[in-house]
């Protein structure tokens, strides 16, 4: 399985990622004027959501986010085979490098939300299903923050 977890405007190769899902290595395929970034799996069928799969996933986002403009896939975006990935990014080509245009040059800002915790709260044990519901709340809020600049900064350049 390929896993997908962002088209880079460009190749990186003079650098060394982090490991992603299920610690596999990082690399990148060149398709023209961009560059999806890609684990080759073992597994078959989604990747379990854990703690773990999650950061693997944002680790990598975030690695190449400081180096090079990209659009980030959402978490367990799988494809069968390059040859599948390649074909639906030849589909969606014209989008993704009118979309890699918005975002190079542009810095991701987020807002970060604290909720005050009662001292009862915060002296129980969270169990592990209650710490991905709150890494995928804390994704989901990213998500929406910066899919909002995406829309202010379509409007103001467009």
């Amino acid at each position: 399985m390929i896993y997908l977890y962002a088209i880079a405007g460009e190749v990186v190769s003079s650098l060394d990622p982090p490991p992603g899902i299920e610690n596999q290595g990082v690399y990148q395929i060149n398709c023209g004027s961009f560059a999806p970034v890609l684990s080759t799996l073992l597994t078959t069928g989604e990747v379990n959501l854990s703690k773990e799969a999650i950061y693997g996933h944002e680790n990598v986002v975030e690695f190449f986010m400081k180096h090079t403009s990209i659009l980030p896939v959402r978490f367990n975006t799988l494809f069968d085979s390059t040859e599948a990935l390649t074909g639906t990014l030849k589909r969606y080509s014209l989008e993704i490098e009118t979309n890699l245009l918005k975002v190079t040059g542009c810095v991701e800002m987020g807002v970060k939300i604290l909720a005050k915790e009662d001292k009862e709260k915060r002296s129980n044990a969270k169990s592990s299903l209650n710490d991905v519901q709150n890494i995928q709340m804390e994704l989901l809020v990213e998500l929406i923050i910066l899919m909002a600049a995406m829309i202010i900064f379509s409007l103001h350049y467009n």
